[in-house]
């Protein structure tokens, strides 16, 4: 006979389930505060500024006029479309510059990414220095290319008279009639690098199995290029366009720097003019009318092969002489390349060395007949532009932003790519749009709001708008290097009792110390590059960065202190070619693995 049975005790039903949902509470917990910095900076600081725009754009209202706000619905609009004698020429103007913009950079860099993907020697070293103009602080970019374009003294001018091209010398960024190949050409050599990154991030997801199959059945090289790599490049193609056109329409440093919308109107365009004349005397209605445009136009806007060849010798001996001759060919291209991307440092670095007579001869010449480093000298005194004090603002704040930065990147970056909590598809969206909002579609909004907290003139405000440019891309990075940590270093860390935040800072941080750093550099470059925000909420010696007072002093002596103005530059840029000479392996993995924003 059996026992008696003895009854186990019964477990309460709910004891398991209540200790999951209470681990399930403090998973997504966690997750939410790690990903509450980046969600808050980004509503707080840039979709709350562009509901402002847009609400401000319904109203008749004035910063300086004293008069109260009136609701004028949409006859801003109104004013703008139908009774503005300017608008359509400036709409052609963006046009022009937005689509011709895009066009010539596209047509620079597909070239570039071919060779840059290519099995070529020193190859990091060729990518790192087509980098160096897309990372080169904008104010630098438009003294170099105004000196090239000068009308009497300039080097263009001199070759093309040589070749016997022209016969009179050219004012280039004064002529109606050649601003525009003069801006479009500065354009494509400021942006074609990061055209050029996002395609060779494409090229290398391309199988080589594709290209060696087409190349077995006979394709040359041409009809692999059009009938294989073209379309698998075409999404990758699509939105790095896409990105280039909101950018670029967002953007009028370019132009303001070289041209101040001039001569006349003729290079004014819709970004310019939403914020100028904006400051100090600043009318937010008409401002915001050609911002708002802006979102509007933003929202609509196998082969011919050969037959299958012969196996044997010959094709063996063919081949080597093909393969040699191409290696020749894409050095001879990589020569090319560096002479476009380098030429006008190089110039400007020449420059700096000589003396004033040999600066203003009417004949340049690349040899310096007297060696001097008396610009040097004039741009770091008092009597030039003073660059110390410059220097420490733009340091100050640069550091401050990339410290904030690299905060808000580690746990925003870290909770993007760990915890799947409701939501976050809404904070992935949040970080993408982000990057699209800036400039003048946050500028006046911005500057109430400085103005409302008495930040105007201050670092702290540059510190905090900033961080608008970087602290997006620097989460989207961070995911993407947090994402290639092992989890079964963290899950060994649980098991061995380590909490949520130990595991975070004792394990994984460690790890991911050089994506860290990288993007803090990044976020200092990107500050000590920026000129449109400084140049709107900044005006005192106390906040006014470097590239504030170099423009300034461009303006006011740029014609008779060339060799100055252009030590300025040099000094300036040397910071960033430095860090980015760091960075660099870092950023371009980064970027190529997540494709962002330039």
């Amino acid at each position: 006979m059996h026992g008696p049975v003895t009854a186990k005790p019964a477990m309460p039903p709910l004891a398991r389930p209540r200790r999951k949902w209470k681990e399930l509470v403090k998973e997504f917990g966690f997750g939410y505060l790690l990903l509450a910095p980046v969600a808050l900076y980004i509503v707080v600081f840039q979709f709350y500024p562009l509901f402002e725009t847009i609400r401000l754009s319904l109203f008749d209202y004035s910063l300086v006029s004293g008069r109260p706000m009136r609701f004028a619905w949409f006859e801003n609009y109104e004013k703008l479309l139908v009774r503005d004698d300017d608008f359509w020429p400036i709409f052609r103007n963006s046009v022009l510059w937005v689509l011709g913009s895009t066009a010539l950079q596209f047509l620079v860099a597909i070239p570039a990414a071919m060779l840059l993907n290519a099995r070529l020697r020193l190859r990091g070293l060729w990518r790192g220095l087509t980098m160096v103009p897309w990372v080169s602080p904008i104010v630098i970019i438009g003294i170099i290319w105004k000196w090239i374009y000068d009308g009497q003294y300039g080097l263009l001018n001199h070759y093309l008279k040589m070749l016997h091209v022209i016969r009179d010398n050219i004012i280039w960024l004064g002529d109606a009639n050649w601003v525009w190949p003069a801006l479009l050409l500065t354009s494509a050599w400021k942006g074609f690098p990061y055209v050029a990154l996002m395609l060779l991030s494409g090229l290398q997801g391309i199988s080589r199995d594709c290209l060696e199959a087409a190349q077995v059945d006979g394709a040359n090289a041409w009809q692999r290029f059009v009938w294989v790599t073209l379309p698998l490049l075409k999404p990758v193609m699509v939105a790095t366009g896409l990105v280039c056109i909101i950018s670029t329409w967002t953007k009028f440093e370019m132009i303001w720097v070289l041209t101040n919308g001039g001569p006349g109107f003729a290079t004014s365009i819709f970004a310019h003019l939403s914020v100028y004349p904006g400051l100090p005397i600043l009318r937010s209605g008409h401002g915001r009318r050609g911002g708002d445009h802006f979102h509007a136009v933003y929202r609509r806007d196998h082969a011919n092969l050969q037959s299958p060849v012969r196996q044997g010798k010959g094709l063996r001996v063919k081949r080597v002489r093909t393969e040699a001759m191409s290696q020749g060919l894409k050095y001879a291209g990589v020569v090319l390349l560096m002479a476009f991307t380098l030429f006008p440092f190089l110039w400007m670095l020449n420059t700096t060395f000589k003396v004033d007579e040999e600066i203003f001869s009417s004949v340049p010449t690349w040899k310096i007949r007297q060696f001097t480093l008396e610009h040097y000298a004039w741009a770091m005194s008092e009597r030039g532009i003073n660059l110390g004090r410059l220097l420490m603002n733009s340091f100050t704040v640069c550091a401050i932003t990339a410290a904030m930065t690299g905060v808000v990147a580690c746990l925003s970056g870290y909770g993007l790519a760990r915890y799947r909590v409701p939501g976050v598809g809404l904070v992935v969206m949040l970080i993408v749009l982000a990057q699209m909002i800036q400039g003048p579609l946050i500028m006046i909004p911005w500057y109430k709001m400085a103005a409302a907290f008495h930040l105007l003139n201050t670092k702290t405000v540059l510190v905090l708008i900033y961080g608008t440019m970087t602290i997006p891309v620097g989460v989207w990075l961070m995911h993407g290097f947090f994402r290639t940590i092992p989890r079964e270093l963290e899950e060994a860390a649980y098991i061995d009792g380590a909490g949520r935040v130990r595991t975070l800072f004792v394990v994984t941080v460690p790890l991911a110390v050089p994506g860290l750093v990288a993007i803090c550099l990044y976020a200092f470059i990107l500050g000590w590059n920026d000129y449109q925000y400084a140049l709107i909420l900044t005006n005192s010696l106390a906040a006014k960065t470097i590239q504030i007072g170099i423009a300034e002093v461009m303006d006011s002596m740029g014609k008779t202190s060339w060799g100055g103005i252009l030590a300025s530059g040099v000094i300036v840029i040397l910071p960033v070619v430095i860090l980015f000479a760091f960075i660099q392996r870092f950023l371009i993995e980064g970027m190529t693995s997540g494709g962002i924003k330039g």
